[in-house]
């Protein structure tokens, strides 16, 4: 077996391990590295800090600046071939022909959070990332700070009462296009979070997410902080100017 798939085994053989013991899920390869972009510097240092604010998919959908927000945030809509019935009323039949099935799964309101983070582009930050800050941290080990997020969430004293998963993937851009099948329940319930149109392809995302199963709101404002105890691992901050 060569090295690159030795190491490919443990990384599924940890990230098991994390599934079981801290409740998280990760879809697809963890790309490294991941980054985050803020406005003020001092926002940076919070996130770098351990301060990780999770916000509502309804907050995405009112956004003041119009090129970024997304009114359907938190649904996921596709077309997939099926069938439909010909009703011949004359000769009382039924006849199967080929047809398009419209899928809408939906999010139960503010109660879904998410966390955004891009992806990288040759090995850096893409361009499009600036538009959302010019303090850029660098994340060289996104996978630690999935798990430290997934430990902090599960001691967390609202929102263990009915412990969630913590869920990560990228974002898929394919919002109404057609699937020649339905997807599996798992992958539906995914695109809810994580499906976009394609014009917001360009900001290549990398989203986490955890589903709040409580009886009351846990944020009256749709932010939500997770603290990590030891702050965020192996980062950096770059400065960029404008």
């Amino acid at each position: 077996m060569s090295k690159k798939s030795q190491g490919k085994r443990k990384r599924k053989g940890l990230f098991d391990v994390w599934k079981r013991q801290y409740r998280l899920r990760i879809y697809g390869k963890i790309p490294a590295p991941l980054y985050k972009s803020f406005e003020k510097l001092e926002h940076a240092e919070e996130f770098c800090s351990g301060e990780i604010r999770f916000q509502t998919l309804e907050n995405y959908q009112s956004i003041a600046d119009k090129s970024r927000n997304d009114v359907k945030e938190g649904c996921g809509e596709i077309t997939v071939s099926g069938e439909s019935l010909l009703v011949n009323l004359d000769n009382k039949t039924l006849t199967p022909v080929a047809g398009i099935e419209n899928v809408y799964v939906d999010t139960f309101k503010k109660s879904h959070y998410i966390y955004c983070l891009s992806l990288p582009r040759n090995g850096g930050y893409s361009a499009e990332i600036k538009k959302f800050g010019n303090y850029i941290v660098k994340l060289n080990c996104p996978s630690l700070l999935l798990r430290d997020i997934a430990i902090a969430l599960q001691q967390d004293s609202k929102v263990n009462v009915n412990p969630p998963c913590l869920e990560s993937t990228r974002v898929i851009y394919d919002k109404l296009s057609h699937y020649r099948e339905k997807p599996k329940k798992s992958k539906l319930n995914r695109l809810r979070w994580s499906q976009k149109p394609a014009k917001y392809k360009p900001e290549r995302e990398y989203r986490i997410h955890f589903h709040a199963c409580t009886v009351e709101p846990i944020s009256e404002n749709g932010i939500y902080c997770i603290q990590l105890k030891n702050g965020v691992q192996h980062c950096e901050i770059i400065e960029v100017k404008p």
